[in-house]
């Protein structure tokens, strides 16, 4: 009787054992991911009022600027591509030279990324940016990025250079001298006002969960 006991006792020792050795099931952890809403992919266009280039503290201010592009949502943390823009034009652009034509190079499209969120307001960079600035007899190229922020709540997209998001002169025409200088920073500012799809009438959300 004893011995049985023990042998009972034995087993039931070594089935806990091996109980365990068995890990337990891991519940799924979904991936950082940032979203965007209503629907994705689609796209947005957005108008803004205030837009202003300034070269060698020389004010170049706008009447407006319309942009376009599309949205989507994608997988990650930082550094993370949401969208691109497709077209991006300025209106009554003046110079104290005169009238000024801003034309951005949108082929291939610029990119919009995100990298931090907090409390509905999602801060990224617009990348790939270009465009050629023709005022009088001077013709200038300028690239680089700019950085963006989003508020959800609003419907505005802040666009703006900063001192790691610049624009800079990289081709100037003869007709420049004096005027523009290669190597140079331009800023820019810009805060429009966005809505999905082209021409529609909703807010674009942008959501971003860890």
């Amino acid at each position: 009787m004893r011995r049985s006991l023990r042998k009972l006792a034995t087993a039931a020792v070594a089935v806990a054992a091996m109980a365990l050795s068995v890990p337990a099931a891991t519940a799924s952890v979904a991936a950082p991911a940032w979203t965007v809403g209503p629907v994705s992919p689609e796209t947005f266009s957005a108008v803004a009022s205030d837009p202003l280039f300034v070269q060698g503290g020389v004010p170049l201010s706008c009447t407006s600027s319309t942009m376009q592009g599309t949205l989507g949502s994608a997988a990650g943390t930082a550094n993370v591509p949401i969208g691109t823009v497709t077209s991006l034009v300025w209106a009554g652009c003046t110079h104290p030279f005169g009238p000024v034509t801003p034309v951005a190079e949108t082929v291939p499209p610029w990119e919009l990324t995100a990298n931090t969120y907090s409390a509905g307001v999602t801060s990224g960079d617009m990348s790939g940016v270009r465009l050629r600035m023709t005022v009088l007899t001077c013709s200038a190229t300028v690239s680089g990025r700019l950085a963006v922020t989003y508020t959800n709540s609003t419907g505005k997209l802040a666009v703006s250079t900063d001192a790691t998001h610049k624009l800079t002169v990289v081709t100037a025409t003869p007709g420049c001298s004096g005027l523009v200088v290669v190597g140079s920073n331009w800023t820019y500012r810009a805060t429009y006002s966005t809505v999905t799809p082209i021409g529609g009438t909703t807010r674009p959300s942008i959501v971003y969960t860890p």
